[in-house]
């Protein structure tokens, strides 16, 4: 993941990876803390906040559903 990139160049595949490996890293993360860590690893450009939102947060609904099962 290359930083400052557009959140369109990445697939869901990547965000769902990324979630899931913070998510590993830190097990008491909140979905929210999940996302702000993401965000800032990312450091997607600020006009497209809701659309990085959005994205990450299905992402990480993706992951939560995945090792839930």
């Amino acid at each position: 993941m290359r930083r400052g990139q557009s959140i369109a160049f990445y697939r869901r595949d990547d965000l769902v990876e990324l979630a899931r490996r913070i998510g590993e890293a830190g097990p008491a993360l909140s979905d929210e803390q999940i996302i702000e860590t993401a965000r800032r690893m990312l450091g997607c450009p600020a006009d497209e906040e809701m659309l990085v939102e959005a994205r990450l947060r299905f992402a990480v609904h993706a992951y939560r559903g995945a090792a839930g099962r």
